[in-house]
């Protein structure tokens, strides 16, 4: 190929970066919507990095929370039984089935409750959060 149909190439390879970066991304799924919404209610309205800590920062009272979906789906077996073990420790810590469990994470009965406190949609999107934590 000589210098003409090199440049043709790299014009066309040029043309066709435009074309992909001019094209909106694909809309979120519906769980990464409920992931993005989980990490701020878990930032911001219930304050989970007051006690805990994620990524070296926050709060030292409570247990890191890096990788803990990673230990939770080994302990409960599934990501779905996981999903439930974090919804019943956001509302109900201290009495919640597998709250005291020694295989996984330190107990979390010292978290407060959530009850009332948050909406069902919001501790549904913190749950599927959590799971991101692996």
């Amino acid at each position: 190929m000589g210098p003409r149909g090199s440049a043709v190439v790299c014009a066309a390879i040029a043309i066709t970066c435009v074309i992909v970066l001019l094209e909106e991304p694909p809309p979120p799924t519906a769980t990464e919507l409920a992931v993005r919404r989980g990490d701020e209610v878990f930032r911001n309205k219930a304050m989970c990095l007051t006690c805990h800590s994620l990524d070296g920062r926050g709060g030292q009272n409570g247990p890191p929370l890096d990788h803990v979906a990673a230990m939770v789906i080994r302990m409960k077996g599934s990501r779905d039984q996981a999903r439930q073990f974090f919804l019943d420790h956001l509302v109900d810590p201290a009495n919640h089935p597998g709250a005291r469990h020694r295989a996984g994470p330190p107990p979390f009965t010292s978290c407060p409750s959530y009850r009332g406190a948050l909406e069902e949609r919001e501790l549904q999107d913190i749950a599927e959060y959590l799971l991101t934590l692996e």
